[in-house]
């Protein structure tokens, strides 16, 4: 498999996938707690469902930054051999910002599992403390999510040289969709038709950079 095709399939199904498992099964299956003790006796009282759901959709989220962190290293390292067009720096950049953003999905994941397993051993009280640090950890992703595509949208609407084309015109949407948010660090955008408006901007974008990228030579 050629890094174009894997970049182009973690990008379209990554968004998607974590849609369907994260914002609709789950809620639908599992439930909403509105406080951490409610959140884990839920996901305690339906462990089977939630497993399933929350290994996929955090499978999923984090292969949306794989396929990021792949198409920025494919960007950058044509500046690395001095190929580089205007935006290869910026993509360079974005490089160390996706696979950092993994590893705090994978680390948000881990504490929640540890949550419910401490929960089942030792009662639920034990393992509220870990939920909450696993929530905690993941109110970071958006600041960073939101820095790493702007930088990668810029370097995708900088490298078409005053081109526009379907690639460039994707990267300029991507970068305002990391703008928003970057802002979502300070102005809560939960609950509010914003924060849908600014998680399916960024979703289809994400899914048709991905399209683009397996039809085109971008990571060929």
């Amino acid at each position: 498999m050629q890094t174009r095709t894997l970049t182009g399939l973690l990008l379209i199904f990554g968004p998607i996938l974590s849609f369907i498992f994260w914002a609709i099964l789950s809620p639908a299956i599992v439930g909403s707690g509105e406080t951490v003790p409610e959140t884990l006796q839920l996901n305690v009282d339906n462990q089977v469902a939630w497993s399933i759901f929350g290994t996929i959709g955090a499978l999923s989220f984090a292969g949306s930054f794989v396929g990021f962190g792949l198409l920025s290293a494919a960007i950058s390292t044509r500046a690395l051999r001095g190929e580089g067009k205007p935006g290869t720096a910026l993509a360079a950049a974005a490089v160390f910002l996706f696979p950092a953003l993994t590893a705090v999905i994978i680390a948000n994941t881990g504490l929640a599992i540890g949550a419910v397993e401490a929960a089942n051993d030792y009662g639920l009280e034990a393992g509220v403390p870990l939920l909450a640090a696993s929530q905690a950890i993941g109110a970071a992703i958006p600041t960073f999510w939101g820095v790493a595509s702007i930088f990668l949208g810029l370097a995708m609407w900088l490298r078409a040289s005053g081109q526009i084309d379907v690639r460039s015109a994707l990267g300029a949407v991507l970068a305002v969709a990391g703008v928003l948010l970057f802002l979502g660090t300070w102005i809560d955008f939960n609950n509010t038709p914003i924060g849908i408006v600014v998680w399916l901007l960024t979703s289809i974008t994400t899914v048709a950079i991905g399209v683009v990228t397996l039809r085109g030579k971008e990571t060929s």
